[in-house]
């Protein structure tokens, strides 16, 4: 009688626990999260994703913590390692493949039992043969999400090159003529955006010759001018430039027009970041293209960890290695980023929206922004 007992009120109590809401705002027990961003410097690109995390951290009541590095790896390194110790140590820390630093990052948060999420920049293929892919050799590394850069490198060059040609631009061999113009030569972003300009050209060989590729520290801009400046001296005939980024794409079109060259009749350009001032570009003609949408893979990833904590592993359904979505704009669609943009300035972007935690009913994450357009008009 007593066991019959015993056992009626235990399942009484299961009854109960099956029937009590799940509500993390109710729960006020629970330790806040808190994630970490380590950013190499603050131009064009980093603020905003930066803006985009903070955003979301806001919706998720997330604790938001934001390291700037001045372009200096061992201050990052040094940035991180307070961080991820103490007893009041972050609970995931997110970065790019900053100079080559990414396997360290990812072993220091492993030795801390600290989450790690690498974006923007991969390992080097070295690097994944030293310490594999995300939860092989370290488990708390999560996994990566990295932008379709060589997408976007091939997706420019192809962009200038058909402008150039309808502009009639070829020379007498039917040739457009390139220069191209990139970021630091170990960034995987760079990297990957050659590959796809190099893939672009093989492909259209018979239309267009690469007179010169150049490389700069730290993406900058000075820099850039001083080489545009100096090859078009050498090719004075270069009707399309090739770009990595839209620091020194703007840095080029401005030196252009003081020299008398109009861009997107003279020459064709494109760029890459979805920088305000690139957007500004593009409808004024001055940039055929840009491509971006990067800036929001720290929010994509800020609800990754945040569901992850909250016993949703993205795993199964979307793989340990993914791709961020890339979108091209121009003169017909810049009105989008600019909606994008006005609703992150104004707080209409409710990243709750996108959590599988909070909205049980999604089965597979809508990381575009397609989506967030969607959301901010309904």
């Amino acid at each position: 009688m007593v066991k019959s007992n015993r056992i009626s009120h235990i399942v009484w109590l299961i009854s109960l626990l099956l029937f009590v809401p799940v509500s993390i705002k109710a729960d006020t027990n629970e330790k806040q999260l808190t994630f970490a961003l380590f950013a190499p410097r603050a131009d064009s690109f980093w603020p905003k994703l930066e803006a985009f995390m903070k955003d979301a951290c806001r919706d998720l009541q997330i604790r938001c913590l934001v390291y700037y590095s001045d372009n200096n790896p061992y201050k990052m390194k040094r940035q991180l390692e307070s961080a991820i110790s103490g007893a009041d140590k972050v609970d995931a820390v997110i970065f790019q493949n900053y100079k080559q630093q990414g396997e360290k990052f990812i072993q220091l948060a492993d030795q801390n039992n600290v989450a790690s999420f690498l974006i923007n920049a991969p390992l080097s293929e070295k690097g994944y043969q030293l310490i594999g892919k995300p939860r092989e050799k370290y488990k708390t590394w999560l996994g990566e999400m990295i932008p379709n850069d060589q997408q976007a490198g091939y997706l420019i060059t192809n962009k200038i090159i058909d402008d150039a040609l309808n502009a009639g631009k070829q020379n007498s061999n039917g040739k457009i003529k390139l220069i191209a113009f990139n970021g630091i030569v170990s960034d995987g972003a760079a990297i990957e955006r050659e590959k796809g300009l190099r893939k672009a050209l093989k492909e259209r060989k018979r239309e267009a010759h690469l007179y010169q590729y150049f490389t700069t520290r730290n993406w900058s801009q000075s820099e850039a001018i001083l080489k545009y400046t100096g090859a078009l001296n050498r090719y004075p005939d270069a009707n399309a430039i090739w770009t990595g980024g839209d620091d020194i794409a703007l840095g080029i079109i401005k030196t252009a027009k003081h020299l008398k060259l109009t861009p997107g009749k003279d020459f064709f350009i494109a760029g890459i970041n979805w920088s305000k001032e690139g957007i500004e570009a593009v409808k004024k003609g001055e940039m055929a293209v840009n491509v971006g949408g990067h800036f929001l893979e720290a929010a994509w990833v800020t609800i990754l960890l945040y569901d992850y904590f909250h016993g949703i592993d993205f795993k199964n359904k979307e793989g340990l290695q993914i791709k961020s979505p890339m979108y091209p704009i121009d003169k017909n669609n810049y009105q989008d980023i600019n909606t994008l943009l006005y609703a992150l300035d104004n707080n209409e972007i409710n990243f709750t929206y996108f959590s599988k935690y909070q909205n049980p009913n999604i089965k597979k994450y809508h990381f575009d922004v397609s989506e967030i357009l969607k959301q901010i008009k309904e």
